[in-house]
Order: structure tokens, then C-alpha cells, then sequence
């Protein structure tokens, strides 16, 4: 039920591009840790990216929730929470006040299913969202490494490796140390972030995402909403960035985001001149122990893809997510039924060409 000092809860959606849209106006304290959907960096796409909308819940002058969607209209119209570059997540961010009013006016007023993507299974919105609809349906569910900052840095480094694995992570970090002075660098107070953000971008457009064409330098709005987002975070203390430094130059970065005594891991990028020497690997140990080092840190979400190749074999908590399909009250169950079917054909096409274009790649590469 919506509460009773509610007297008007207005669904809105705003499009992208929007000067407007500059500063968060969600409130300050929310029900749970956003990760990506952090309203710093979701007011800084929509600031600038070409296309999409900022999907708003607000009670007079507060908003009580706040999202990134898109209009899908085949075969039949939904909103499905907009996935960027810098947003993975399509987490329905609520302030923790009225957070079930917002998720009742998300079903009361919205005219069309809504498709929220990479959701946490045990986090409450997740449980608000199962509670409070009439109609719910998990297209999708996996787990991602995750991480559990339990006790010591040492004893989960003792626990997690073997001798082997140890000596061998040692040995990466003493043969990269002979080509130069090497150091790690974290961000600081009042430090130069645009110099973390410049040398991050310039890793990233030499790796393979350059070569594709899928890095930020290449995409002027969405570096422009990096640089706004980042500088929003790091103003409220939600950002944590590292860089490994060889002879005073990058070779390495990673920044992360943190609320509510979780981390979210951002974007890494290193140097392929050195991929010999993993930096991406001793980066992300470092950076865990920083979380291990910080009291206000308990978990730790990777958000990365199902089975990732090197953040799997490192962080070995898993995650449990998922995309979930909400209807709201005024949508029939057959249409609903009609929509799930057909999404969930779209996976599972999408699913079988990702199959055969990985084994197709295999096949060439042997």
C-alpha cells in the first residue's frame, strides 16, 4: 500500500539529452547498494547519451526511484531497462524511505510490461518486486563472481590458491618489478582524478576495444558521461579507482563503485604489451586487498559475464542474478504470456547464434 503522507506518486519518462538531468535529485538514502544503477552515473548518461530515457517515480519534489529504459515495440510494446556501455545493470534504484510505494506506482501506472535486467535474487528489490506483483517471470537466472571479505587479505589468499598458484602470482608481480619501477596507485582524497580517467580511457582504446571500435574515446557522449558520473562518485565518496604504474606510466586500471558495504568493480583496462605479465590480474588482487583492508566493505559484486575466463578463477563467491519480467495491473495475463513467450524466444535464438559464432571462431583458431 502506498503511504498515507503520499499524495501524489507520478510515473514520468524523460528522454535522454536533457540538460536538466545533470543532478541526482534521488534521495540520498537508498533501500540498497545500486551497483552500476548508482544515481550519480545514471543522471550523467542521461545527460548525454543520444537515445533512452531516464524512467522516474517521484513524490512532489522527491524521487523515490529512478531508472534507464528504452521502448521495445515488436512484437508487442514493453519498457525494458536500458543497458549502456557504463550500465550494465538495469537495477530499478529506490530510496529506502518508500521504496514500496515506488514499486506500487511502477505496477499501478505504467500502461506496459517492464523487462528490469541483472537483478540480484537475494536483494530487496528483487523481494519487493515479487511481493507486490500480480504478474512476474524469470526470463533468465545465473551467478557471477562475487567476493566475501571475510576475515584476512592473507588467509583468503592462502585459502583460495594453492602453493602453486601462489608462487606463481608472486613470480608475475617480481618479473614485471625488472622491467621498471613498479607501484600501485589508489585514489586518494582530493587527488587528480581526471588523471586516473584520462589514463584509464587511453588503456582501454589500445586494447582489443579499440580495435572494435567499442571504446569510450569512440563514443564522446558516454566518455563525457563517465568523466560527469565519476566525478559525481568520487564527490560523495562512492569511488574507489587503482592503477598500476611501471617507470610513472599506466599499465593498468580499475575503478569500482561502493555503497551500502558493497563494492561493484567498473571497467578494467591494461596495456597488451605487458598482458605476459597479467597486470589485469594483479590489479584486481590488489584491489581486493583494499576491500579486505576497509571495514565498510563486506561483499564484493565482479559484474561480470557467467564464467568469466579470469575474475572465476580469482573470486570464487558467486552472485545470484537475474532478468525478470514485472507486469503491471492493468496488463491482461494472456498479453503478458504472449510477451514472456516471445522474449524468451528471442534468448534462446540469441543464445544459439552466440553458440555457433564461439565455435565457428574455435573451429578457425585450431
Amino acid at each position: 500500500m502506498l503511504k498515507r503522507h503520499l499524495q501524489v506518486v507520478d510515473v514520468t519518462i524523460q528522454k535522454f539529452g536533457s540538460t536538466a538531468l545533470a543532478e541526482p535529485r534521488l534521495a540520498s538514502h537508498l533501500l540498497e547498494s545500486p551497483g552500476f544503477a548508482a544515481p550519480e552515473l545514471q543522471r550523467a548518461i542521461a545527460a548525454n547519451a543520444r537515445s533512452g530515457c531516464l524512467f522516474e517515480i517521484t513524490d512532489s519534489s522527491t524521487t523515490l526511484a529512478q531508472m534507464l529504459v528504452k521502448k521495445r515495440r515488436r512484437p508487442f510494446p514493453f519498457w525494458e531497462s536500458w543497458v549502456t556501455p557504463l550500465s550494465p545493470s538495469g537495477m530499478l534504484t529506490l530510496s529506502a524511505s518508500d521504496a514500496s510505494a515506488a514499486v506500487e506506482a511502477l505496477l499501478n501506472k505504467l500502461e506496459a510490461p517492464v523487462l528490469l535486467r541483472q537483478i540480484p535474487v537475494e536483494e530487496q528489490t528483487f523481494g519487493l518486486l515479487q511481493y507486490l506483483a500480480g504478474q512476474m517471470t524469470i526470463l533468465s537466472q545465473w551467478q557471477r563472481a562475487a567476493l566475501k571479505t571475510e576475515g584476512t587479505f592473507e588467509t583468503w589468499l592462502k585459502n583460495n590458491f594453492d602453493q602453486k598458484r601462489r608462487k606463481e602470482l608472486k613470480r608475475l608481480r617480481a618479473r614485471l618489478s625488472e622491467q621498471g619501477a613498479l607501484e600501485t596507485q589508489t585514489l586518494k582524497d582530493k587527488a587528480d582524478l581526471t588523471s586516473f580517467i584520462d589514463d584509464f580511457l587511453r588503456l582501454e582504446a589500445s586494447s582489443w576495444k579499440g580495435q572494435k571500435g567499442t571504446a569510450l574515446q569512440q563514443d564522446k557522449p558516454m566518455e563525457q558521461a563517465l568523466r560527469q558520473g565519476l566525478a559525481s562518485l568520487f564527490d560523495t565518496g562512492k569511488l574507489r579507482f587503482w592503477r598500476v604504474m611501471l617507470d610513472g606510466k599506466a599499465i593498468a586500471s580499475l575503478f569500482a563503485f561502493v555503497d551500502h558495504g558493497r563494492a561493484t568493480l567498473g571497467k578494467i583496462a591494461h596495456d597488451q604489451d605487458f598482458a605476459k605479465y597479467s597486470p589485469g590480474v594483479l590489479i584486481i588482487l590488489d584491489a581486493t586487498e583494499n576491500f579486505f583492508a576497509d571495514p565498510d566493505i563486506f561483499f564484493a559484486d565482479s559484474n561480470a559475464i557467467p564464467d568469466h575466463p579470469m575474475i572465476d578463477r580469482i573470486w570464487r563467491d558467486r552472485l545470484s542474478v537475474a532478468d525478470v519480467f514485472v507486469a503491471p495491473r492493468g496488463v491482461s495475463p494472456f498479453k503478458f504470456r504472449l510477451i514472456v513467450a516471445a522474449e524468451k524466444l528471442r534468448y534462446k535464438l540469441r543464445n544459439r547464434i552466440k553458440t555457433m559464432y564461439y565455435r565457428a571462431k574455435r573451429e578457425s583458431a585450431s
